[in-house]
């Protein structure tokens, strides 16, 4: 005998989800060792420079499974764009193209604090992968440049909340912060940090 099977017999269990979320990354501050440039007409010699990142834009892509106790799990990949703003002790650097681009994959798990609220705080913690590029590009008569591939692991941290529309939909806004081991002429670690909000699509 031939069974067909209706919607009201689709069991949907609402521990899967994706998510799709704006990133708004925060401004900071880090120190770059800068080469002399060879064949340069305005020359300076090797220095450590302090370079202001300004605030920049992006978006991440999120599939998460929910434990269905206080931990979730989330696997993220996440783009960010911004420039550098200045660029203390070299000439023309402050004038040209200063773009930073930013690639990240990673696991995130998120330890919830459960209520009868529709607003469920977390914390949350994660590893991964970024890869990335500073590239800088002068005004000057050389236009001096120097460009910096960022391959390395990163850690992530911080803090959110999700607001329950229904079963099926929920807002996450979230903070987080994530420490970034650099290319060889940039500063050691860089700290990066932003806000993310989004919504997520629970099946």
């Amino acid at each position: 005998m031939i069974q067909f099977f209706i919607a009201a017999d689709i069991h949907i269990n609402y521990q899967f989800y994706v998510g799709l979320a704006y990133s708004w990354m925060a401004g900071t501050t880090f120190g770059h060792h800068s080469p002399a440039p060879i064949g340069s007409l305005i020359s300076f010699e090797s220095q450590n420079e302090d370079a202001v990142v300004d605030s920049g834009n992006g978006g991440a892509f999120r599939i998460g499974y929910d434990f269905k106790g206080f931990l979730r799990g989330e696997i993220e990949y996440s783009y960010h764009s911004t420039e550098l703003k200045s660029h203390s002790g070299v000439a023309g650097f402050n004038k040209g193209r200063n773009d930073i681009d930013l690639h990240s994959a990673g696991l995130t798990l998120i330890a919830e604090l459960n209520n009868s609220s529709r607003f469920t705080p977390y914390v949350h913690g994660g590893a991964g992968m970024v890869f990335g590029n500073v590239f800088v590009q002068g005004s000057g008569p050389a236009e001096e440049t120097f460009s910096d591939l960022v391959i390395a692991p990163a850690v992530s941290f911080g803090a959110g909340s999700t607001f329950a529309i229904n079963s099926t939909f929920e807002l996450d806004v979230r903070y987080r912060g994530a420490v970034i081991p650099t290319a060889e002429d940039l500063e050691p670690v860089i700290l990066v940090h932003g806000v993310m909000a989004g919504v997520n699509i629970k099946f």
